[in-house]
């Protein structure tokens, strides 16, 4: 049997919820963590822009241990 390399990919627009009534920023934390400790490889995209950012994306990559980029900075990669 042959191992591949397997990402990491996760879309939201920060809104969920839980049947348990727990807090879902912190379930997804422990399950980023999870992923990290398997040394799942990952990327996260902040799609945050404008004036007001709450700062999840890069909570979550770190989380993760995983690479971060904003639009901005995926922009300037594939352009260059």
């Amino acid at each position: 049997m042959t191992c591949r390399p397997c990402w990491c990919c996760s879309a939201t627009a920060s809104q969920c919820c839980l049947n348990d009534g727990g807090d879902p920023w912190q379930e997804t934390l422990r399950f980023a963590e999870l992923l990290a400790d398997r040394s799942i490889p990952a990327l996260v995209l902040d799609t945050e822009t404008g004036y007001l950012r709450l700062g999840r994306a890069r909570q979550l990559a770190n989380a993760l241990g995983a690479e971060y980029l904003t639009l901005e900075e995926l922009s300037q990669k594939i352009w260059r």
